[in-house]
C-alpha cells in the first residue's frame, strides 16, 4: 500500500471509530454523500454511482473546499473497471464500506427513527411487533 493510501485508510478508520462511538456528527449531502467537517478540513464518503453500494469514494478537502486526496474501493485484477468485484479487494475496501454505512446511519439519524417507530408500536400494542 502506498503512503497516501495508508494515510487515508488511517484517517478513514479514525473517523469510523469516532462515528461508532458517537463522538462526531456527519451531515447528509446530495443523495448518497455524507460529510464531516472539523476545523479547516472536511471528509466526504459517498457512493460513486449514487446507488448506495460500492464503489465508495472517500475524499479529503481543505478549508477552501478543494479536494486534496481521495481513495476509492477497488479490485486489483480488473484494471479496466477497478470498481467491479471479482478480483483481489484493496486493503481499504472494508474500511470504506463500514465508514459509508456508519456515516449514513449517523447523518440520517437512523437509530433515532427506528427507536421512535418501535416505541410507538410498543405503546400501541403493549408488546413487540409480530415480525
Amino acid at each position: 500500500m502506498a503512503q497516501a493510501e495508508q494515510q487515508l485508510t488511517k484517517v478513514a478508520r479514525a473517523l469510523l471509530r469516532a462515528t461508532e462511538s458517537g463522538k462526531i456528527k456527519w451531515r447528509p449531502g446530495d443523495g448518497t454523500v455524507f460529510q464531516y467537517s472539523a476545523g479547516d478540513s472536511s471528509a466526504v464518503i459517498r457512493s460513486r454511482d449514487e446507488d448506495g453500494v460500492q464503489p465508495y469514494v472517500f475524499e479529503l478537502f481543505d478549508d477552501q473546499g478543494v479536494a486534496v486526496e481521495s481513495l476509492m474501493t477497488r479490485w486489483f485484477n480488473t484494471p479496466d473497471a477497478p470498481w467491479e468485484e471479482g478480483g483481489e479487494p484493496a486493503d481499504w475496501n472494508e474500511t470504506l464500506e463500514d465508514l459509508y454505512h456508519a456515516a449514513r446511519r449517523n447523518a440520517l439519524n437512523i437509530d433515532r427513527v427506528i427507536g421512535s417507530l418501535l416505541k410507538s408500536l410498543n405503546a400501541d400494542e403493549g408488546d413487540d411487533p409480530p415480525f
